[in-house]
């Protein structure tokens, strides 16, 4: 499908460039017509033609990217955050959705950088390009060859020394997949959650009637670490918990 290009400072300063040429025909789809709002700065029709397809059931990276663009031309952080970071889990590596992204987190209130300063930023920001599904995949993968080499080695004498070499590296591979693979699917189990009111105050409890811990604001992206009801409990890099309640957010 037809994926918007990453934007320009110069012509846009803090949005996002135009989708790739729609047809220049009557739109034969809401996928179209939602490229030819974009096209005409009809922002909140372009939302809603996007927001059809993916109604429809259809939902890929470059949809979600669209969307994102659509709300963000609107000034809407927090939807335009939700499925940018939607569309990252489609595609982690695509490179200008990770560029909007970074735009759309520069202009945002809160700066919710890792706990355990660059080392710590630089290592989430690597892991970050694996899908969990791929680092599965190659888990299993390099295991698979562990298996086959120690085969080959007790079928093939002669051959010890090639298979154990193959063996030793495929199992330092397995180890590193199995590691990232643990950390992935650790982050899926604690998914995210975007604010996309205004801002939010979170408490200490489950309740308005407790203490205010910290205020987020639209687009913030925390990690979920409890639910209660209708409230989430929302964990800040540096460990610190607040409850908000869910309407306040939608889940990555």
């Amino acid at each position: 499908m037809t994926r918007l290009p990453r934007h320009s400072l110069i012509l846009a300063v803090l949005l996002l460039a135009l989708p790739a040429a729609a047809s220049a025909a009557a739109p034969a789809s809401p996928l179209d017509e939602g490229n030819e709002q974009y096209l005409a700065g009809h922002f909140k029709q372009a939302t809603a033609a996007y927001g059809a397809v993916l109604a429809s059931g259809e939902a890929s990276a470059a949809l979600h990217y669209n969307l994102a663009n659509a709300y963000f031309r609107q000034g809407q952080k927090g939807a335009a955050m939700l499925h940018y970071l939607r569309a990252m889990r489609l595609d982690p590596r695509d490179r200008d959705l990770r560029w909007n992204l970074d735009v759309l987190k520069g202009s945002l209130t809160d700066r919710l950088d890792p706990a355990g300063g660059d080392l710590h930023e630089w290592a989430d920001t690597a892991l970050s390009y694996v899908r969990p599904e791929e680092a599965a995949l190659a888990l299993t993968f390099f295991l698979l060859i562990v298996a086959l080499a120690s085969a080959a080695r007790f079928f093939i004498p002669a051959a010890r020394r090639p298979f154990g070499a193959l063996r030793t590296l495929s199992l330092l591979l397995a180890l590193v997949s199995g590691a990232v693979f643990g950390v992935r699917w650790a982050a899926e189990r604690a998914p995210l959650a975007v604010v996309v009111e205004s801002r939010v105050d979170a408490r200490y409890g489950p309740s308005t009637k407790e203490t205010r811990a910290f205020t987020l604001h639209e687009g913030a992206a925390v990690r979920v670490q409890d639910r209660a009801g209708d409230w989430i409990c929302l964990a800040l890099p540096n460990g610190t918990g607040g409850w908000v309640p869910s309407s306040a957010c939608e889940i990555v």
